[in-house]
């Protein structure tokens, strides 16, 4: 989404601020060109402070969310990703509660009567289980040992420690309201379990700044949000963070701008004199005036307004609808933990936990893509619920939990393969294997009616390539890029309709075909509408995407297959031969990484771009 953070501009009162922070421009003012000046030095010179970056080595993470008698959820158990962990289920299966039991246990959100089961007096329960930060770390860093002291248990007889709480939820004493309060759980050896223990702590204000947790739901909207206190983007603008040098130089700008705003305004400069005239007329009443503009900074933010450029110039973000404004609103929450996060002085770094409720609601097919970029880019562990199809094709499956609500019980599958790495308990695992989940994620990734929604269309000869290409189009066309679909016809001889549909709609068409036999024989049979590109570069050079990648580079191929891929044996051709079908989206993310430089590319890809590119009779954003 990197290519939408690019066309947000702040504009603040008579000013905009460009995303990088970097300059001031004016925008148009009461009063004429005839009657402007140069903006002042101060302004011209303006940088904002450089942001923080939030370290990626968090000291702790939670692991796991046990949750009982919480809003009609009986009891399910939830392993949690240490960084992107996507709820799937159907309507009313139970992803919201989940979110709002764990958000509730982390500190995110107040208890609330709904959190009650209906019909049922048992004290609603969340469980939560700490675990070490890190790849593979067994043990806290002593700041964590520091901060919970004996809450720190040994919970295997290697060394492993963890920290767990229970948060219950109880009625307040007239029976209309509710609160909650966490004490802390001793493990139990015996039953490889956690429990209460008579007087065990209370978890205090200090251990739950070990944790920032925010709940998000589907209905965030930052044109909102700018006018409500509490919210992500006022929380980052309470302080300005305007270096205490310029600041004078600013304001003193702000009051001669407002100042200039008055004597040029007809309207404004009568209603100041007869203010005037009243602060004569009347004795005590003070001496009245009139501003145009606030002569503090921080009074300046009730004027700030987000605008979004699409294309035919900025408009205020309130007149954009709600899948922009929504998209926004999560890139805020970014700003937000790396600028606040770590700012009390302590070096003990919260652990941010972004509880997201369907992130995809009101987005473009096509975003829906890169929409998991934009939640890895959010620092610390994100937990969101999800119905996009699109979504958890592109992530893990490490990172997807199946929630199912069967004969009244809530059922929590965790999908990450029983042959991978994983701490997490095998009995909460699916029985799939590495291998046998991306054979899944191949029919998964078909687009179906994403084509309706297209600006242009690759028809790839395979299902690799409908993985693959994705990844090498955004990156190198940026927001075109996410616009285009990438189709596997299931062959090419096949792809008639489709070509018929793109020349009916004139929707530009291209035909990404392997330069073999068969490549060949399709080619011929093709609908002429579609342009032609060869995998090889060249149609007399025999090869598919397996030959065009190990040509390219063979040793990051193999290097890819053993980190990504099953670990199938061979040279690098071999493995992708073995793989076909299923190791698109693994080679497609490691490529684009490895080789940022689209110059650099194999020449069939790089021909694939061209032929992307907008032509003449398409300057005025139509196709053919």
């Amino acid at each position: 989404m990197s290519s939408l953070a690019e066309d947000v501009e702040l504009v603040l009162g008579p000013f905009r601020l460009c995303p990088s922070g970097s300059r001031l421009t004016r925008l148009a003012t009461p009063f004429g060109p005839s009657g402007r000046k140069p903006l002042p030095r101060a302004l011209h010179h303006y940088r904002s402070v450089v942001p923080t970056t939030l370290s990626s080595a968090s000291l702790l993470r939670v692991e796991l969310a046990r949750i009982r008698a919480f809003r009609g959820l009986d009891e399910c158990v939830l392993s949690l990703d240490p960084r992107l962990t996507l709820l799937a289920g159907r309507n009313n299966s139970g992803k919201s509660r989940v979110l709002r039991a764990v958000a509730l246990a982390c500190g995110g959100v107040i208890a609330d009567r709904d959190d009650f089961t209906v019909g049922s007096d048992i004290e609603p329960e969340i469980d939560i289980v700490i675990a070490p930060g890190g790849d593979g770390a067994s043990g806290f860093d002593p700041r964590v040992i520091e901060l919970f002291g004996t809450n720190v248990q040994l919970v295997s007889a290697a060394g492993d420690q963890r920290i767990a709480w229970r948060t219950t939820v109880t009625r307040s004493a007239e029976g209309w309201g509710a609160r909650a309060s966490s004490r802390f759980l001793a493990f139990d050896a015996a039953t490889n379990d956690w429990r209460p223990v008579t007087g065990q702590a209370e978890v205090g204000r200090n251990h739950r700044n070990a944790l920032s947790a925010d709940l998000v739901s589907t209905g965030r909207d930052l044109a909102a949000e700018l006018s409500r206190p509490g919210s992500a983007i006022r929380r980052v603008l309470d302080d300005l963070e305007v270096p205490d040098d310029l600041r004078a130089p600013l304001e003193a700008a702000l009051q001669e701008l407002g100042g200039r705003i008055v004597d040029e305004s007809a309207a404004l400069g009568a209603i100041r004199d007869r203010l005037g005239a009243l602060g004569k007329a009347v004795g005590g009443v003070g001496d009245p005036d009139v501003s145009a503009l606030p002569g503090r900074l921080e009074e300046l933010v009730r004027m700030i307004e987000i605008a979004l450029d699409t294309g035919s110039g900025a408009l205020p973000m309130r007149m954009h609808g709600s899948g922009a404004r929504s998209l926004t609103s999560l890139q805020v929450q970014s700003v937000l933990y790396d600028r606040r996060i770590g700012r009390d002085g302590s070096d003990f770094p919260t652990h941010p936990v972004t509880l997201l409720e369907e992130p995809e609601a009101h987005l473009h097919p096509q975003a829906c893509f890169d929409l998991a970029d934009l939640l890895d880019s959010i620092p610390g562990q994100v937990l969101v619920s999800t119905h996009s199809s699109h979504l958890v094709s592109v992530a893990e499956p490490s990172a997807i939990r199946l929630i199912r609500h069967v004969s009244g019980a809530t059922q929590v599958h965790d999908m990450s393969p029983v042959d991978g790495l994983s701490t997490r308990p095998p009995a909460l695992r699916l029985d799939v294997a590495a291998a046998e989940w991306e054979k899944i994620k191949r029919f998964v990734e078909r687009p179906f009616g994403e084509v309706l929604f297209a600006s242009a269309i690759v028809i790839g000869d395979g299902a690799s390539e409908r993985a693959f290409l994705p990844y090498l189009l955004r990156h190198a066309l940026g927001l075109r890029g996410a616009e285009v679909c990438v189709v596997d016809p299931g062959a090419m001889s096949q792809s008639d309709p489709l070509i018929k549909y793109a020349e009916a709609a004139g929707i530009p068409c291209v035909a990404f075909l392997d330069a073999d036999q068969q490549g060949r024989d399709d080619e011929k049979s093709m609908r002429p509408y579609a342009k032609r590109v060869w995998a090889t570069g060249d149609s007399s050079i025999d090869g598919a995407l397996e030959e065009v990648l190990t040509t390219f580079n063979e040793d990051w191929v193999v290097e890819c297959c053993k980190e990504h891929l099953s670990a199938v044996e061979g040279s690098g051709l071999e493995r992708l031969k073995r793989l076909k079908g299923t190791y698109g989206s693994s080679l497609g993310r490691s490529f684009v990484q490895r080789f940022p430089d689209p110059a650099s590319w194999p020449q069939g890809f790089q021909d694939l771009l061209d032929a992307l590119s907008p032509r003449p009779e398409e300057s005025d954003g139509n196709a053919r």
